[in-house]
């Protein structure tokens, strides 16, 4: 894990309970590599899909490093998504492209 992520929580995690490792996952990806109207302004669900993939195991490894270090324990560690989604057939097609690239390796 980076040295900055654990200098921090080791800094102020007896003072902050709640945590979040990623902001908007979903947008993040969407927007930059499905829909292409954020940075890098690519318009390739698929790619999207793998990007959002990458997004969610980097969440579930600072999650784990962060619950094993010092007040770990007793902290909430999560990540913040919107409750407006896009379109319900861009998220199918978001969902068929993180399948086909993060099924047959996910753990």
């Amino acid at each position: 894990m980076h040295f900055f992520v654990q200098m921090v929580f080791a800094e102020l995690s007896s003072k902050v309970t709640l945590w979040c490792t990623i902001n908007e996952p979903v947008v993040f990806a969407f927007n930059g590599w499905g829909a292409g109207i954020f940075p890098p302004g690519k318009k390739d669900l698929p790619l999207a899909g793998q990007v959002l993939c990458n997004l969610l195991r980097a969440h579930v490894h600072v999650y784990k490093e962060l619950k094993s270090l010092p007040n770990g324990d007793s902290c909430k560690i999560g990540i913040v998504k919107v409750l407006r989604q896009p379109e319900r057939a861009c998220l199918l097609d978001l969902n068929m492209g993180l399948r086909a690239r993060c099924d047959k390796d996910v753990r």
